[in-house]
């Protein structure tokens, strides 16, 4: 028994010098590849062959990038069963990533049945791992009540947390501007018309106090464009706001720092996007808001380094690589990207998607899905095409009303010529709205004096709904109801009885009937 014992110990020892050595095999396998991914002269390819063998001995965060790589098909082909294999494989409190992974898994469905309170669970892990991009998916849930009941305190908590972390490293005051590229408008989905009286409706609204309109404004005077010049003073009125905020050189007034920094808004600056989330959410210079904070809060966690993903997947898309941008876009779904869900649902509306097979009843319905989150998030386009598949039942039962409710919604700024035109139409034919004929012309009519090229569809709806409503005039005129009111029923049944009585009448005496006549 002792020489066995000595013998076991001789193995165990040797086990323990193996698998030493593949360890440290596996980190030098690691660290060769990063520095084959980060070096001047990039080597994908070998980088993760060298990848995949220092996964193959069980180094975690090769595990993770392999694993990350096969959901994604970036340089490795798209499997998504190989990638899960790897991520459960990861000790659970290792890896916030394979948790964040695993969440887009289970609320997607790649490879698995969709999940969602599986995806939460892992979105959370990874959370509490102080993920920053889990912290989005979480909050971004909490926000909008996917899979939670809605609670914005939870949401503003975690998009607070995050947008701490971007400003803090960000290197500059205005921070990195993330410019959002929506499919739909280079299939020219929707005319904007964005002449000189538009840009003074929103000067109005962003004096008014109206985010969206502030938001776009700025985007306007950032990039400059139709007819907007680039405009760069907007920086010292953030140094002004601030100096009001924290009274320096004046005396400090909250309202005023709000005020310079809604202005500062134009250039879309990092620290007054934060500055204002922090008013909003202490209600100090304005109504305590935890909707307003959140919408600061999140506009400023978006552009964290990782919104790079954004813009390698409008290069995908450009590149026609459809299936790795699809993948992109439907990730950054999940953590509230709105265009990432604008441009998910286009794809799934109007492209294949090679090497990912998406059953043909699945696809309306995610569409449906991602859309409806654009929509929630005011995307006008998107409120539209919402309204269409009610109206349509693409992915939801057919619901006219709501229909008519998402049309309304997306007509809101009056920017929206198709929303104006599909408005007069539900109220032409009386579909989730009452039926008015005269309320359907002006919709016809205000959707023209937006858009020019609607002019002739207009014209011909216009007198569609004029020609109907003369001959419903015509027939009102021997509307029973016009004239006996609610009885006019009991009228009808009286008057048919009295016609059947005749007819039978007629029928059995015809002949002395017709003589009669006859002698007449």
């Amino acid at each position: 028994y002792c020489g066995l014992s000595v013998e076991s110990g001789d193995i165990n020892s040797k086990n323990n010098q193996l698998n030493a050595n593949n360890d440290q095999k596996a980190i030098d396998l690691y660290e060769k590849a990063i520095l084959a991914l980060n070096s001047n002269k990039a080597n994908p390819k070998t980088a993760f062959t060298l990848l995949q063998e220092s996964a193959q001995l069980n180094h975690q965060k090769a595990k993770e990038l392999v694993a990350k790589s096969h959901i994604f098909a970036d340089h490795l082909p798209f499997n998504a069963k190989k990638a899960i294999k790897y991520l459960q494989s990861i000790p659970t409190n290792e890896s916030s990533g394979a948790h964040l992974l695993l969440g887009f898994v289970y609320a997607f469905g790649l490879g698995v049945d969709s999940d969602q309170e599986k995806a939460l669970l892992h979105y959370t892990l990874a959370a509490n791992l102080d993920n920053s991009l889990a912290k989005m998916a979480v909050g971004f849930r909490y926000l909008y009540g996917i899979g939670e009941e809605k609670n914005c305190r939870k949401a503003l908590d975690l998009y607070h947390s995050v947008a701490t972390n971007v400003v803090d490293e960000s290197h500059t005051s205005g921070g990195q501007i993330i410019r959002s590229h929506h499919l739909w408008q280079q299939k020219g989905g929707l005319k904007q018309s964005l002449d000189t009286d538009l840009i003074d409706y929103y000067r109005f609204l962003a004096k008014k106090g109206d985010i969206s309109a502030a938001v776009t404004l700025g985007q306007l005077y950032y990039f400059g464009g139709f007819g907007v010049e680039r405009d760069g003073w907007v920086e010292s009125l953030y140094h002004i706001g601030l100096m009001y905020l924290n009274g320096l050189g004046v005396a400090r007034d909250y309202r005023q720092a709000v005020r310079f920094f809604t202005f500062s808004l134009q250039s879309q600056h990092l620290l007054a996007f934060y500055n204002l989330g922090q008013l909003y959410a202490g209600g100090h210079g304005v109504p305590k808001s935890c909707a307003k904070a959140v919408y600061y809060f999140k506009s400023v966690a978006e552009r964290g380094v990782w919104s790079q993903e954004l813009t390698d997947a409008d290069n995908y898309h450009k590149n026609r690589n459809v299936l790795q941008a699809f993948l992109k876009y439907t990730f950054l779904s999940e953590l509230g990207y709105e265009s990432a869900q604008s441009n998910s649902a286009f794809i799934l509306d109007n492209q294949p998607i090679r090497g990912h097979r998406i059953n043909d009843n699945e696809r309306p319905i995610l569409a449906f899905k991602y859309w409806t989150q654009s929509a929630e998030q005011g995307m006008s386009y998107s409120r539209i095409k919402v309204g269409d598949c009610h109206y349509y039942g693409l992915g939801t039962p057919v619901d006219y009303e709501m229909a008519a409710h998402y049309y309304r919604k997306a007509s809101e700024y009056r920017y929206s010529s198709q929303a104006l035109f599909n408005l007069g139409y539900l109220h032409e034919k009386g579909l989730g709205v009452k039926r008015d004929t005269d309320m359907a012309l002006i919709f016809y009519e205000m959707s023209a004096q937006i858009d020019s090229d609607a002019r002739v569809a207009v014209v011909l709806a216009k007198q569609k709904a004029k020609l109907f409503r003369r001959i419903e005039k015509v027939f009102n005129l021997f509307d029973l109801r016009n004239y006996f009111g609610n009885k006019w029923d009991l009228v009808l049944i009286s008057v048919l009885v009295i016609a059947l009585i005749f007819v039978v009448y007629i029928k059995m005496n015809g002949n002395y009937v017709f003589n009669t006549f006859a002698r007449i």
